[in-house]
């Protein structure tokens, strides 16, 4: 056992302890990886109680001196509220759903419309030139993860709100048609379901109408709202000195940030072992799958390195992946390899997904 600093607390088995060890053999990302394989996690683990460091339990040698990235890993892997399991036998507790260009598929015309709609929306903020506003945009999407994490990283002063309603607010929504069987489908599905977006709530909203998906069918929605709410004049809900020294959170959290995940995992209350992640950016499914997450990219016929499954609608999910409904692979499928021992690039992906900028997302 090793004793952290805050709390007396159980920790999950490290490599012996020996003053010839390297860091490397006693990383604090490979203790996060402990606690997320962990097959029952702490039951009770308050954010406030997470480990500055870890230190030796018979001196006061600091072995592991641990980031902010890497307690947000342990508090993700030891939330109280991890006690869901599936009714039905399936190696998944949650579904994490991603919802543009996942729900519906990325042909709807409703991508190059949004692009047109933040072309225009910066020619009409900030006076610049067409070509330029589009240069600008693919610039930030490229260096932020976003147009508008650009520019409130850049110091801009763009309200969500004023943001989204111009961008959004002027979508062809009317090209999203009704899915009924998709809207079966989510029924039928026995885990626990978090729709998971970078999106913000009226958008949505407006596209969850527009497919005939009734919102109340998941059990908990991670917008951009949810991941942001100190942009929106609200404290987050964070325990004592979470916060305090977090240097690497960015100005705006969204998908494929560690903070993005962590938050969608508090709400899901489940393992995240034992969670399936969906969506259609490989970029967000490597940061998913570094964290623990089995993965399956949607829009695509073949998988990615980091993609345990690949379908090209959601249509197809109960024939990719009937295991979300108890049911076996089938003959001639390939099997998605879970075994962490034998995942020698986890660490590498984890440290790529994790490593500081000035905006994660």
């Amino acid at each position: 056992m090793y004793a952290c600093v805050r709390t007396q607390i159980p920790c999950h088995p490290l490599p012996p302890f020996s003053s010839s060890s390297s860091s490397s053999s006693s990383c604090p990302r490979l203790l996060a990886l402990c606690y997320l394989n962990a097959p029952t996690p702490p039951s009770s683990f308050a954010c406030s109680s997470l480990p500055l460091q870890i230190n030796h339990p018979d001196s006061e040698e600091t072995l592991l001196p641990c980031s902010t990235a890497d307690r947000l890993l342990l508090l993700a892997a030891s939330s109280p509220a991890m006690a869901f399991q599936s009714p039905v036998s399936s190696p998944f507790d949650c579904l994490l759903i991603d919802l543009d260009d996942t729900l519906y598929p990325g042909n709807t015309g409703i991508g190059p419309a949004l692009r047109r709609n933040i072309d225009e929306f910066l020619v009409a903020r900030f006076g610049l030139a067409a070509d330029k506003a589009a240069a600008l945009r693919a610039d930030l999407f490229r260096s932020h993860g976003s147009t508008l994490a650009g520019l409130i990283a850049l110091g801009h002063d763009v309200h969500p709100d004023e943001y989204h309603s111009y961008v959004h607010g002027r979508l062809p929504y009317d090209v999203i048609a009704a899915d009924p069987q998709l809207a079966a489908a989510l029924q039928s599905m026995p885990q626990r379901k978090i729709l998971f977006t970078n999106s913000d709530r009226a958008h949505m909203k407006r596209a969850l109408e527009r497919l005939g998906v009734d919102e109340a069918c998941f059990d908990g929605v991670v917008c951009f709202e949810t991941m942001n709410p100190h942009l929106f004049g609200e404290e987050a809900e964070e325990d004592e000195g979470e916060a305090a020294d977090d240097v690497d959170r960015p100005a705006v959290v969204l998908k494929p940030s560690v903070h993005a995940f962590v938050t969608a995992l508090r709400v899901a209350g489940t393992n995240p072992r034992r969670t399936l992640f969906l969506d259609d950016s490989e970029r967000n499914i490597a940061a998913g799958k570094a964290l623990g997450l089995r993965t399956a990219l949607v829009g695509k016929r073949a998988r990615s390195k980091e993609a345990d499954y690949a379908l090209e609608t959601v249509g197809g999910l109960r024939r990719a992946i009937p295991e979300i409904w108890g049911g076996a692979a089938a003959d001639g499928e390939l099997q998605p390899d879970h075994n962490v021992e034998k995942n020698k690039s986890m660490r590498a992906e984890l440290d790529a997904v994790i490593q500081p900028t000035p905006i994660q997302a």
